[in-house]
Parts: C-alpha cells; sequence; structure tokens
C-alpha cells in the first residue's frame, strides 16, 4: 500500500508540507521559515504588525478519530477499498498512519480565501505565506490584529473537534513583529535545526567542536588528554591520501550550503526559491546575486556556499543561447572553465559559432575569436543534430548533479 500511494503523495499532500513527500526537502521549509522570521523581526515601521504562531499538536499521531480519517479520505477520493484496508492497517498493534494536515491545510486556506487570514509577504512580490507544516509542528503567519487571532482560534476550534488531535498550547509560541507592543520572542524553537545545512557555523566553534572529537579519538589517561600524535588538520586529510578520514567541519559545513545554492543555480519553483527571489535577487539571476546590508543570515550563509559551488559549475552546451561566452563558464576545462583568450567581442554567445544545421561548429568564427588551446577545448564538447536548452551542471559529477560529498573531497584535496 505503502509503494502504491507513494506516487501520489506530491499531488495529494499541501505545499505547505515538504515532510514524508519524495522530491522535497524540509529543508525547504526550514529556510522559508527563517526568512519570514527575519523579515517579521526587521518590521520596525508602519502601522501593520505581522505574527508568528508556532503550533505544537498533542500526539500528533495517535489522537486522530477514524471517522475524521474516513472522511478526508473520502473527500480525497479514495475507494471504499483502500479506506477498509487503512482501517485495516490503523487498527492493529503493529501499524500505524500519519495525517499530515491535508484538512488544516485546507482550513486555513479557506480562510485565506475568505479574507479573513491573510499570511505574511517578506517583500512586495514574494509569495504571500499563511502556513507552514514540519511534521507534527505548524507554522502560521498572519496579521497581530484581533480579528486575525479570533479567525485563527476558529479555524482551530473547528480542527480540533473534527479531527480529535488538540493544540499543546504549553509547547506552542508565539511572536510579533518589533512594531507591535507586548510581543514574545519564543519563535526559536518554532523550526527543526538542520543548522549545518543551512547556516555558517563560526569558524571558532567548528574548532572548538574538532577539538572535542580530538580529545575523544587520542583518549585520556587519568583525567589527563593523552598526546595527539596527529594535528586535527591531518585527521582530516582524506584517507586515500594518507589521512585519518574524519570530517573538516567548516569545510563539510561549506559544502552543505553549496548544495542550497545549487538548487537556487538550476532554478525551482518551489516556495523557498520564489520568496528567496522575490527578496534577493529579482532583477538578476542567483549566480549574480549580491549581498545586501540587511540581508538574513540564511541568504548570507548560502551565499558563502555559492563561492564553493562556483568552483565546479559550468554550462552544459544545448542551443547556445543563454550562454555569453567569455563572462559564463561553459569550457569543460576546470577551474575557471572559461576561455583563456583574450576578450575580443563581449556579447557573443555559443550559440554563435554553432552550426545548428550539421550539429557541430563554425571553424572560421572559432579561429576568429579563439586560441588554438581553447579552439581544442570547444570541439571536444559532444553537440547533437538536437539541441536542447543550455543547462547548469556541476562538472565533477557524470549525471551532471551537484553531490554534498565529491564538493567535500575536491575541497579537501584542494588543501593538500
Amino acid at each position: 500500500m505503502a509503494i502504491r500511494l507513494k506516487v501520489l503523495l506530491s499531488n495529494l499532500i499541501s505545499p505547505n508540507q515538504l515532510a514524508f513527500v519524495p522530491g522535497r526537502l524540509i529543508f525547504d521549509n526550514v529556510l522559508v521559515a527563517f526568512e519570514l522570521l527575519h523579515s517579521i523581526g526587521k518590521r520596525n515601521q508602519g502601522k501593520r504588525g505581522f505574527a508568528a504562531l508556532k503550533l505544537d499538536m498533542s500526539k500528533a499521531y495517535d489522537r486522530v478519530e477514524w471517522g475524521f480519517l474516513r472522511s478526508v479520505m473520502a473527500k480525497i477520493g479514495f475507494p471504499f477499498r483502500w479506506m477498509d484496508l487503512v482501517h485495516d492497517c490503523i487498527s492493529t498493534s503493529t501499524s500505524g498512519f500519519i495525517i499530515n494536515g491535508k484538512s488544516l491545510s485546507c482550513l486555513i486556506r479557506n480562510s485565506k480565501k475568505d479574507g479573513n487570514l491573510l499570511g505574511f509577504r517578506c517583500c512586495r512580490r514574494s509569495p504571500l505565506v499563511s502556513h507552514l507544516f514540519f511534521a507534527d509542528d505548524s507554522l502560521l503567519f498572519c496579521k497581530a490584529t484581533v480579528g486575525s487571532c479570533e479567525e485563527i482560534g476558529r479555524v482551530l476550534k473547528v480542527y480540533e473537534k473534527r479531527s480529535g488531535q488538540m493544540v499543546n498550547l504549553q509547547k506552542s509560541n508565539i511572536t510579533f513583529s518589533p512594531n507591535v507592543t507586548q510581543r514574545q520572542h519564543s519563535v526559536a524553537q518554532a523550526v527543526p535545526t538542520f543548522t549545518m545545512s543551512l547556516f555558517q557555523i563560526p569558524l571558532g566553534l567548528c574548532k572548538e567542536l574538532g577539538a572535542l572529537c580530538s580529545g575523544f579519538w587520542w583518549g585520556t589517561k587519568r583525567g589527563k588528554r593523552k598526546i595527539s600524535w596527529v594535528s586535527w588538520e591531518k585527521a582530516c586529510i582524506p584517507k586515500i591520501n594518507g589521512g585519518l578520514g574524519f570530517k573538516d567541519l567548516a569545510v563539510f559545513n561549506q559544502a552543505l550550503l553549496a548544495k542550497q545554492a545549487w538548487r537556487l543555480a538550476v532554478g525551482s519553483e518551489s516556495l523557498a526559491f520564489r520568496l528567496l527571489k522575490a527578496k534577493y535577487f529579482r532583477k538578476d539571476d542567483f549566480l549574480w546575486a549580491k549581498l545586501k546590508p540587511r540581508a538574513s543570515h540564511v541568504w548570507r550563509s548560502i551565499i558563502w556556499g555559492r563561492v564553493l559551488l562556483q568552483k565546479g559549475l559550468r554550462w552544459k552546451v544545448g542551443d547556445g543561447k543563454s550562454i555569453q561566452v567569455f563572462d559564463d563558464p561553459w569550457i569543460p576545462r576546470p577551474t575557471s572553465f572559461k576561455p583563456i583568450t583574450p576578450i575580443l567581442d563581449r556579447v557573443l554567445r555559443v550559440a554563435d559559432p554553432l552550426e545548428v544545421e550539421k550539429g557541430g561548429w563554425k571553424m572560421e568564427t572559432l579561429e576568429q575569436n579563439f586560441m588554438e588551446v581553447d579552439r581544442a577545448e570547444i570541439l571536444s564538447i559532444p553537440l547533437g543534430m538536437w539541441k536542447p536548452s543550455d543547462k547548469l551542471i556541476w562538472h565533477f559529477d557524470k549525471r551532471g548533479t551537484y553531490e554534498v560529498r565529491s564538493r567535500y573531497r575536491l575541497a579537501m584535496k584542494e588543501r593538500i
């Protein structure tokens, strides 16, 4: 049943929840949550105040009423035989069923549609976000008004009555933007902490953690640390290069953040991508986006990760229309992936020397614009009669997809 249902999850589960769904990353909701909280925290002026509400469901997985669950599945369109099978599963002692908040999401969306619960927009062109789901936790965003609070209360009462679930008020928190008086700063616990994948960790902390790992590895004798026969830097060298293979946390941190940069570079229609684009690079491509003075720590961390990404990021030539010859990385030769030839025509695009009909290159154009060393590399680029669009790839992976492991190994190799 689980395998058959898996292919339908992306259509059944609200796009505001990313856990449990193949192809979605819970990191996206963490990223979106921090960006929204960052914007709320910076809202010092204006008459409109906003609030973020973190909800914790008491025993979220075992308080669901069967009648409610059956009505939700019927509303979605599951056949009776399937619903009977699900009932048989959850009524046994060895199986369980996780309800993902779809009905709560529907209630919030209906309230949003009626204009009663508008959500929060971090900047003028960003998506309007009313809620995010994290497994059994939820984040709600609304105007800091009595009407909005009453509407949230009404929605939650309807949801509790129908589902059998209950909000744990002791573990729930609320925070307000600075232009709202009597606010509470307690939403720091509202999101799961995937720290290394979302934030640049201070170098001092990485060294302290490394020192703890080193002390544990070499051990102690009579309460005193033993001699470290190899420095921690050498211990972090990969085994294939003569080290012990421990992870350098600072390098690993940057490699993880480069993964977030990769997802923004290749483009996406995810909520995280649309929000960050509206806030930080609305008119530019991500690869050219600049660091703004009041940017959040999440964005600063991603830009730091981008530095590592760009050392292996290049264009795979398709129709050549998206690639500028002298400004973009496209020649399969590390580390710059750019022509060595002095710039002759900055507006020249890769499409110009392409022979579209024959699936090759215009030799005359190549000889006029490139040195011999560049021509040899360009002629080695595989082309075909069918010209797809150009796309960004990770040079050090056969599939062209960025992998944290390959980037980390490459970074460590560069340090040897």
